[in-house]
Order: structure tokens, then C-alpha cells, then sequence
């Protein structure tokens, strides 16, 4: 006797996750210790072989090692020390950073610091090392002709047609951001726009050549995302309004770092 089975097939769509052979990420920020300081980075192993070995962290021009001991499929935190020469280089912020992993794999790091910098000889510090850099003065227009930078102008468009100009809150000479120790002198109620209603759709500032290890930007924006160049209320498929870029003008090895600016979760320094 042969018995014949029918079995009915349902297609599915199947689903993938995929995923890097290890992750790794700052913990908080760097605190300060009784010498020096000290970050906790979560490392993760995704791979079936266990991890184990010295892996070296290197940023702001220096090296230190560290241990680390992952079984296969799991993650474990990790404090690494950072001695008081090795704090002293490092800027409030976000500083960049790479990790090589006893395997030789490298992967890229960021380093946040802030708290450190309320403190007497950590704020003196970095005070000495950061320069104003003064914004070309036929770049500078009134905030009051804040309705030609816009798409939409507002008088057409309520309910921002009674919206004042964006420098007229602040009423001061300077702003200073919490936990950064920088202060952005402004030039009164001058301001550069970008946008392609006023002709600019992009701002160049040229460095004259200097070498600076970190610049802090000031980006002045309208509550509503319709005062916008990329993206309206309407259409969160561009949830970035704004780009910046850096470019590195070696002859030996020319490069560039980009950073997206976002809004209204908003960019504090990277």
C-alpha cells in the first residue's frame, strides 16, 4: 500500500538580522577619578568563537590597553582608566576614537566628556585651548530679514506670521552651552543664512590653514521645521536639516568629517 500525503505550502516572508561580527559603545561619559578618570565601554561578541585578549583604545594622540574576556553570543562592560596627561587632551564633547579588537579588527568609538570640565583645572585648561573664530563680515546680514531665508514666507503663512526674528530673544552678547565650557560670541543681531531663497545655499569658512582638533558651531534654527531647507512638518522621510563638513587640505592624506544636524531631537556636539 502507498500513501500519498498532500501537504498545503504557505510562502512567508522570512526575516534577517544581520549584524556586525562585535559592537562596542561608551557608557555614560567619561568621569573623573581619584587620578585621572575613567570610561565603561559595553563590548559585544556576535560571532560563535570567543574574544579574549588585549585590545587597544587610541584617541586623542594616545594608546591604552585594555582586556578583554567575551564568550561567544554575549556582551560584558568594561572600564578602561585614563591617566591625567591622557584627560588632559581631550576636549569637552564628543571626542573620536578607535578600538582595535585582539583580533585585529578596528572599529570606531565615540568618547563623550562634559561633567569633568566643571572642575577648576580641567575647565582652565580647556579655556586655554579653544580660539574664537571670527565669521567674515560681508557674510553677516540682520536677523531682521529673517523671512528671506525661508521657503515660505510668513505673512502668507499662518500660524507664523507673527514669529519674531531669531536673534531678538536672545538679547546677549554671548551663548554658552551647559556642559561644554564653550561660549559663542555673537555679532550683535547679525547673523549668515544659508538658504536657497537668499542665494546661499551652502556657507564656506576657510580656516586660513590652521590645524584645530575640534570646531563648535552655533546653528540658529526656526521652531517650525517649515523654516526649513530639507524637510517640511509633512514629510518626515528627511528627518536631517542641515550638513556640515569639514575638509582636511593635506597633500599627503586629504580627507574630510560630516556631521548631519537633526531636529527636534537636536545635535549637541560631535
Amino acid at each position: 500500500m502507498v500513501a500519498v500525503f498532500f501537504v498545503a505550502k504557505r510562502w512567508t516572508s522570512p526575516s534577517y538580522a544581520c549584524q556586525p561580527r562585535f559592537e562596542i559603545c561608551q557608557q555614560g561619559e567619561v568621569a573623573l577619578a581619584e587620578e585621572g578618570a575613567t570610561t565603561e565601554l559595553t563590548v559585544r561578541n556576535n560571532t560563535f568563537t570567543p574574544l579574549q585578549g588585549i585590545a587597544m583604545l587610541r584617541t586623542a594622540g594616545g594608546n591604552l590597553s585594555f582586556e578583554i574576556n567575551l564568550l561567544p553570543r554575549s556582551e560584558t562592560a568594561v572600564v578602561v582608566e585614563l591617566p591625567p596627561d591622557f584627560l588632559a587632551r581631550l576636549s569637552p564633547g564628543d571626542n573620536t576614537a578607535w578600538v582595535a579588537l585582539p583580533g585585529g579588527e578596528k572599529m570606531d568609538l565615540v568618547l563623550a566628556i562634559s561633567g569633568s570640565f566643571t572642575h577648576l583645572p580641567h575647565k582652565q585648561n580647556a579655556a586655554r585651548r579653544l580660539a574664537p573664530v571670527d565669521l567674515p563680515a560681508e557674510a553677516l546680514v540682520s536677523d531682521e530679514s529673517w523671512k528671506n531665508f525661508r521657503t515660505f514666507y510668513a505673512y502668507d503663512h499662518l500660524p507664523w506670521a507673527q514669529n519674531a526674528p531669531p536673534l531678538k530673544s536672545l538679547d546677549q552678547p554671548h551663548v554658552s552651552v551647559p556642559g561644554l565650557q564653550v561660549n559663542f560670541q555673537l555679532n550683535g543681531r547679525k547673523l549668515v543664512p544659508v538658504s536657497w531663497r537668499c542665494g546661499q545655499p551652502a556657507f564656506h569658512l576657510d580656516l586660513g590653514g590652521k590645524c584645530y582638533k575640534k570646531l563648535y558651531l552655533l546653528v540658529v534654527l526656526g521652531k517650525s521645521r517649515r523654516y526649513l531647507l530639507h524637510g517640511t512638518a509633512d514629510s518626515p522621510g528627511s528627518p536631517w536639516i542641515a550638513a556640515i563638513t569639514a575638509f582636511e587640505r593635506s597633500r599627503l592624506a586629504p580627507g574630510k568629517a560630516s556631521r548631519q544636524l537633526f531636529q527636534p531631537e537636536g545635535s549637541l556636539d560631535q
